[in-house]
């Protein structure tokens, strides 16, 4: 850079070289490598970890949740207050209720976080007004800004710009305050990656005004099981609309490079998390596996998706709680094995090497950081039960992970290289990493926003109207009934140019939208939409057989009724009581059968979201904008397992 930025300071620190104007950062007056704008953010990042202690390090390598003081969140909130001034503690895992060890600390007093934990990035939860995110971001930034080193705080959050009734914690963390689009299958049914790119430049505007840096998304994920409670906030089954759409929103929201204009994305759930037995979540230890049926089905369906992210220049990649298991088809060339008879080491993701070190960074040219989710060491540690925290920290460290997710406590991390579990040294390139990114993103430069400037771009008139048109275009018929006569439409509705026709020989919806799919002349898949009935799926045999239970699941064409599959039989039911499923649910063979009478699908901007008991029964809660989403008629569903709906 060599043009004078806009610089923001509260303390008005300033140091004057050549005629250019520098923030002075630590204080002394005079210009550090780190304070010199003009530099590249890997050389000012190196110089500025060469200043940091043990402690301040291992304060950046942890993210956490963070709140206001007057956050409904917190146990004790206190009206107007603005920083949080109370350390909060838990003794359970909010998502499983399992017991930890010993309290953790979710989220620190503020005050505490910058100057005695060294902490700097946090998430997001509140449902701030544009107002108020200004207002309470700033008044962080002022706080980091009077440390010992200045090092600016990033903000990260999940999606805030989907359609929903609530905001929901860690999926959604956000409703009527930013511009609300169709959620994610809502958009895949659009089949417009041109689209997805203006939607990330545009929210990326409402993010960076009221003070956010860093999103939580997308998931590159590839939906091969549609019995997994995330199924819905995936860009669909198909592979190549997938990473279409993955490297549309990392373009769109960070631009070329990372830059004063950009939020940076941290794309999930790394190595592809659709890979679900029986359709459990690795949030609960039941669902820990990751188990591939299907020979090369890594490389064939679920890492392309990660790989468009890393050639649009995705800031960093989340890998996902799940280990990989040695009972799958082959899926790594053989120079990544463990063992001439071994190919996977099976410990989670997140303490990986093989999969984050040579995989990602090697093979695939990550050149960003890593970034755990949430309690990979104190909740999910899968493969890793029988390490003390510090030797989790460490193991992770040495996988490649950067950074560690929905934590406030770096204690544990610093007592690995008090015992000897890391060098000092060891956190140096995590470090670097994470600083880099905090460079490119201007923060350095000027952290702060305008509350007024906030006010005005976030869910202003123009992008509220894109995404309102959006919902309107992302709406899918997926069966046309006879008596419902929805097709061929009325005049002066949307013109009709998508794939299908129905018998009668209507147009479609426009946007590439499946109408009277399960009517349509070819019955074959049709790229764009997010959630198809599963008239084209193709699945291996299960690995090992569960014990069998009924599924009446809404969109199912056909229901498993009490026989295993035959010898030599491919399993083709996308809905069966046992099975792994690591394919798209379109990859194979056509299927002619029609679905279920009922089964239709009238809004997509939200599908089904959250399942819940309810005397035994499950019930799926619609979350779409005004829609019944799904027949209730066709919402339950019996099952032997707990609620598995993680946050």
């Amino acid at each position: 850079m060599t043009t004078q930025p806009e610089l923001g300071s509260t303390t008005g620190s300033y140091i004057v070289q050549d005629g250019l104007t520098f923030r002075d950062l630590d204080g002394d007056d005079m210009l550090s490598p780190f304070e010199d704008w003009r530099l590249p953010a890997t050389e000012r990042a190196r110089d500025l970890v060469s200043r940091m202690t043990t402690e301040e390090k291992a304060g950046l390598m942890i993210i956490g949740s963070h709140y206001p003081g007057y956050s409904a969140f917190l146990p004790h909130p206190v009206k107007g207050q603005i920083l949080n001034q109370e350390d909060v503690w838990r003794d359970a895992n909010p998502i499983t209720g399992v017991p930890f060890a010993e309290p953790v600390l979710v989220t620190s007093a503020t005050d505490k976080a910058i100057n005695v934990r060294g902490q700097r990035d946090f998430v997001v939860r509140d449902n701030l007004t544009p107002h108020e995110l200004a207002e309470w971001t700033n008044a962080v930034q002022e706080l980091a800004e009077n440390s010992r080193l200045g090092i600016p705080a990033i903000f990260a959050s999940n999606p805030r710009n989907h359609v929903a009734l609530v905001s929901q914690f860690g999926v959604n963390e956000s409703t009527g305050i930013f511009s609300e689009w169709p959620g994610e299958l809502g958009l895949a049914a659009l089949n417009n990656p041109e689209l997805i790119e203006k939607f990330g430049r545009e929210i990326a505007k409402e993010w960076r005004a009221g003070g956010i840096h860093k999103l939580y998304g997308y998931m590159a994920d590839l939906a091969s099981e549609p019995r997994w409670s995330r199924f819905n906030g995936t860009f669909g089954e198909d592979p190549e609309l997938v990473s279409d759409y993955i490297g549309a929103v990392v373009r769109g929201l960070q631009g070329e490079t990372l830059s004063d204009e950009s939020v940076a994305t941290t794309i999930k759930h790394f190595p592809g998390g659709g890979v679900r037995l029986d359709g459990h979540d690795p949030h609960f230890e039941w669902g820990q596996t990751n188990e591939y049926p299907t020979e090369n089905a890594l490389e064939r369906y679920h890492l392309p998706p990660f790989q468009a992210a890393l050639n649009a220049g995705a800031a960093s990649i989340m890998p996902y709680y799940a280990r990989p298991m040695n009972n799958s088809a082959p899926q790594l060339t053989r120079d990544l094995w463990q063992e001439p008879t071994t190919q996977f080491e099976e410990v989670a993701f997140a303490y990986n090497r093989t999969f984050i070190q040579q995989l990602l960074r090697e093979k695939m040219g990550h050149a960003g950081y890593v970034n755990s989710d949430s309690g990979v060491i104190d909740a999910m540690m899968w493969g890793v039960e029988e390490l003390s925290e510090a030797e989790r920290f460490a193991a992770a460290v040495h996988a490649g992970t950067d950074i560690f997710s929905d934590m406030a406590n770096p204690a544990q991390l610093i007592a690995a290289v008090e015992r000897g579990h890391l060098a000092a040294s060891d956190l140096d390139q995590p470090v670097a990493r994470l600083l880099t990114e905090i460079f490119s993103l201007g923060l350095f430069e000027n952290p702060y926003v305008s509350a007024d400037h906030a006010i005005e771009v976030i869910g202003a008139p123009e992008v509220s109207a894109l995404g309102e048109r959006a919902q309107r275009r992302s709406v899918t018929l997926l069966r046309n009934d006879a008596d419902a006569a929805l097709v061929p439409l009325q005049q002066g509705l949307s013109p009709g140019h998508g794939p299908h026709q129905n018998r009668a020989g209507a147009g479609s919806t426009g946007g590439g939208h499946c109408v009277g799919l399960a009517d349509c002349r070819d019955r074959r898949r049709t790229r764009g939409c997010g959630l198809r009935p599963h008239l084209g799926s193709s699945r291996d045999r299960p690995l090992r057989r569960r014990p069998r239970r009924r599924l009446t699941v809404p969109g199912s064409p056909r229901q498993r009724r009490g026989r295993g599959p035959r010898a030599g039989d491919r399993e083709d039911r996308p809905h069966t009581a046992g099975g792994q499923c690591d394919q798209p649910v379109a990859a194979g063979r056509a299927r002619t059968r029609r679905p279920r009478r009922g089964h239709h699908v009238r809004n997509q901007t939200r599908a089904p979201a959250a399942l819940a008991v309810r005397g035994g029964r499950w019930s799926g809660r619609s979350t779409s904008h005004g829609h019944a989403g799904v027949r209730s008629s066709h919402r339950r569903f019996t099952a032997r397992r707990a609620r598995e709906v993680p946050g």
